[in-house]
């Protein structure tokens, strides 16, 4: 699952168009990019509505007025909202959304995200497809690989075009183990690795815990692009928090 789980996620159908005209004004986008784009916020649509059934989320009392006001913007059955149930509400949220008259929209590092790990999965399989190996006569392969076994080995291929594969070093330091890695459960190196100092960080912790359901005692996994996960599950992006 790429994309958040979150129904304030959901806004009327203008956003999708909105979310496009984000990403090209960040970028000037060619016509090949914009059809990728479309593509992945359809596919993080059609994922939420398919998880986001009546009775699949809850939501605080804050949160379920705003679900009603954007309801009550989108509303074509001139329905009484502000007397319906949460659980009224939630089913008619999710029609909405079937109809597309509300739209799911992730934030744009998820959208970054997905195509990353859809163009790697899409040059895995260009490299797969173009193997002399599978057109190689019966016993050719077994030459192949003995000549190998004694040649340099070839340094391994990263999802980013301009990554760098990690080497091993058998004498880090075990203190700065935390500061090397890509993730951290530990706040003071999450602090270092997203570039806080330590008493803003401890700010931002201190809201973005409780905003999202979170307890001071609930462990996190911070990742060096911000994004934090609890449990193997997203909750959001760390950065969105910083004035």
């Amino acid at each position: 699952m790429f994309f958040s789980r979150n129904i304030m996620y959901i806004k009327e159908a203008s956003g999708f168009s909105a979310a496009l005209r984000w990403h090209s004004a960040i970028k000037k986008l060619t016509r090949e990019e914009y059809e990728e784009i479309e593509l992945a916020l359809n596919v993080a649509h059609e994922e939420f509505v398919k998880w986001a059934t009546p009775g699949s989320w809850t939501s605080s009392d804050a949160d379920m007025s705003n679900l009603r006001g954007l309801l009550g913007r989108v509303n074509d059955r001139r329905l009484r909202i502000n007397m319906m149930s949460d659980h009224e509400v939630a089913s008619e949220i999710h029609r909405q959304l079937r109809s597309r008259r509300l739209v799911f929209v992730p934030p744009h590092w998820e959208v970054k995200w997905y195509l990353e790990e859809e163009r790697a999965k899409r040059s895995r399989a260009a490299k797969s497809a173009d193997s002399p190996i599978q057109h190689e006569p019966a016993g050719v392969g077994t030459t192949r690989q003995a000549v190998s076994a004694g040649a340099t080995s070839v340094q391994p291929t990263t999802p980013l075009s301009d990554g760098q594969p990690f080497e091993y070093t058998s004498d880090v330091p075990s203190g700065d183990v935390d500061q090397l890695a890509a993730s951290t459960i530990n706040p003071k190196y999450a602090a270092k690795m997203l570039g806080y100092d330590q008493k803003t960080f401890g700010r931002m912790l201190h809201e973005f815990k409780p905003a999202n359901g979170l307890g001071p005692a609930d462990n996190v996994i911070w990742h060096d692009n911000g994004d934090v996960y609890f449990q193997g599950n997203f909750v959001a992006n760390f950065h969105d928090w910083a004035d």
